[in-house]
């Protein structure tokens, strides 16, 4: 389930850069969704920073109805919210169910889009209904991450897979981390570029390729030389960037390929 989750975020939040408006409807159920409500924006209110979430949909009543929300990285941010009333409309021949409740936003939650869900019971398997995705605005003052305790070797052989990381914070939360990078320079200066022509290469902290543990704030890459390059002096420079493009400061530190 798990998985299927994770590769539906990446399908939707793709998907929904093209339309603000999307609702996907998924898995193997027999009932027709009509519409899912949830505001395109939550602004956080100090006062009130809750909203509602309502999913209607034709056909039996489906038991024990839940309600997530997602970060773009997968994480939870409202799990399990069970306690939806519900409401049932004749319409015709036909039944409307209406299930709704209230969810909230905090100070935790930082700017930028979130997915928000619905499943039900489906033979005793929860089985998605459908989803939706909304943009929520946190009004606290932004403030540029930090990164530190570069761990990166003094030189390394050439056809050696070796690891690095770099401790990443941001005093407005891990969760408004964009993306944390590396650039490469040659020997000569140059800016290493991959075959598509990008300089900036990716650091994770989701527990694989050469990171540890997922979600520490140290994010961490893997990284082969290959036959092929040129010895010297290679040069590398970190930095981490948020969701509102405020830049950290950046660490150099220079590899000896050998």
């Amino acid at each position: 389930m798990k998985k299927n989750i994770l590769i539906l975020l990446f399908v939707f939040f793709i998907s929904c850069e093209k339309d603000s408006e999307s609702i996907i409807e998924v898995g193997n159920n027999s009932k027709q969704i009509i519409n899912i409500q949830i505001p395109d924006t939550v602004v956080y209110n100090t006062n009130d920073s809750t909203f509602t979430a309502q999913i209607e949909y034709i056909g039996d009543k489906i038991n024990n109805i839940e309600f997530r929300v997602y970060s773009e990285k997968g994480e939870i941010f409202v799990s399990k919210s069970t306690e939806l009333s519900h409401v049932q409309i004749k319409q015709g021949l036909e039944t409307v169910w209406k299930f709704s409740g209230k969810a909230f936003f905090g100070l935790k939650n930082s700017t930028g889009k979130y997915l928000a869900e619905f499943t039900g019971d489906f033979s005793r398997r929860q089985e998605v209904l459908g989803v939706k995705y909304f943009l929520f605005i946190n009004k606290l003052k932004n403030y540029p991450p930090e990164i530190s305790n570069l761990i990166l070797p003094d030189s390394i052989n050439r056809e050696v897979e070796f690891n690095f990381s770099v401790k990443v914070e941001d005093p407005n939360g891990l969760q408004n981390i964009s993306k944390v990078v590396y650039k490469l320079y040659k020997p000569d200066g140059t800016e290493q570029k991959n075959s598509n022509g990008i300089s900036e290469f990716p650091l994770n902290d989701n527990g694989e390729n050469g990171d540890i543990k997922s979600g520490d704030g140290v994010f961490s890459a893997k990284l082969i030389f290959p036959a092929s390059v040129n010895i010297g002096n290679w040069k590398f420079k970190f930095y981490a960037v948020d969701k509102s493009n405020s830049i950290s400061n950046q660490i150099e530190k220079t590899v000896k390929v050998k």
